[in-house]
């Protein structure tokens, strides 16, 4: 595998409406997604988020790791059952 560099990182607020995480990217090579809130969200590829469906992301650090081995290139959403809780990015 090659080397990953320039990476991309950021945060989105996340609430009870599904939120746009990570636009699609068919050269996605890796990405790290991470639940910062005291809350469980749910993600979605490629559609809107819905509460309790989906991943699960646990509260307080709650990730999903996007490799080659389970690469996913679609636009990737969440969603949670409160307003204004954080997650966190990071893509090559």
């Amino acid at each position: 595998m090659a080397l990953l560099t320039n990476g991309v990182s950021g945060s989105v607020s996340v609430g009870t409406g599904s939120t746009q995480i990570l636009l699609a990217d068919g050269g996605r090579q890796y990405a790290l997604i991470v639940n910062d809130s005291d809350t469980k969200m749910y993600l979605s590829i490629g559609s809107a988020a819905v509460t309790g469906k989906g991943i699960p992301l646990l509260a307080n650090g709650g990730a999903i790791e996007i490799t080659p081995d389970n690469l996913m290139v679609g636009t990737v959403f969440a969603i949670c059952s409160a307003p204004g809780k954080s997650i966190s990015y990071f893509y090559v």
